[in-house]
Order: structure tokens, then sequence, then C-alpha cells
């Protein structure tokens, strides 16, 4: 008797494992994208790359630190909430030493 409850809740174990499975964590489609992922394509449109981004949540806005233009410079650069270009300031030339 002890051997046949133990292999139903093995059997018991194993379709909860399957259903979980199927029913697991949400897909990248599905899931909200995350601040980098919304952040970047902007910062794209402003011919930079890379930066540090951090929100903001006193000022409900994105920050990129040190973005790298086009033009060879870092600059820093501000998006409120809607991810429109509110700043975008010069700090620095590529290969200037950083103050």
């Amino acid at each position: 008797m002890r051997t046949k409850l133990l292999s139903q809740d093995r059997l018991c174990l194993a379709a909860a494992v399957i259903v979980g499975s199927l029913t697991g964590p949400a897909t990248a489609a599905e899931r909200a994208p995350s601040e980098e992922e919304r952040i970047a394509p902007m910062v794209a449109k402003q011919n930079c790359w890379g930066g540090v981004i951090k929100f903001v949540p006193q000022d409900r806005h994105f920050e990129v630190e040190d973005a790298l233009c086009s033009d060879g410079s870092f600059y820093h650069l501000e998006f409120n909430a809607d991810l429109h270009l509110t700043e975008k300031r010069f700090v620095r030339k590529a290969g200037e030493l950083q103050p």
C-alpha cells in the first residue's frame, strides 16, 4: 500500500511539473519591456549608444550617463516618462580624461 501511495504521489508531482512548465514564466513577447529595452531605441535615434541608464522616480524621467554619440563625444541624455528627449548635454570628447 505504501509503495502504491508513493508512486501516485510521484505521478501527481510529475503532472504538476508538466503543467507548470506549460504555463511557466512569460515569454519576452508577453512581458513588459525593461527600462533598457524602452530607452535603447531612443538613444539610437540620437545617433548614440551605450551609457548607463537609470530611471529617476522623483522626476519621472530617464537619464543616460556617458552615451557615446556619432560625433565622437560623450553626452548626458534625459528623456521624460513619454520617452521624449528633454536634454542632450555635452560631457566630453572621446579620449579626454573624465573630470
